[in-house]
């Protein structure tokens, strides 16, 4: 198992990376839940800054709350 820093939402997080028999699974330090499998380490980091930006990996999802931001910025700037 390794522990890996990644930086979501301006904070710091501290992950754990570890191999089971299906593969790669990521959990937050300190959390009984996991996620994965995935097939190698990085493709299981990339998720959990994911997860940790949006609340989810769902890609529809994300384009949402994506434009809703953008959309916002624009207004600020008028």
């Amino acid at each position: 198992m390794s522990n890996i820093i990644i930086n979501a939402l301006d904070k710091e997080l501290t992950i754990n990376v570890f191999k089971k028999k299906k593969g790669i699974y990521w959990s937050y330090d300190g959390v009984d839940q996991s996620y994965g499998p995935f097939r190698n380490d990085q493709q299981a980091i990339n998720d959990a800054k994911l997860y940790s930006q949006y609340g989810t990996v769902t890609k529809a999802h994300i384009w949402y709350v994506y434009s809703q931001e953008r959309a916002l910025l624009s207004l600020n700037k008028v």
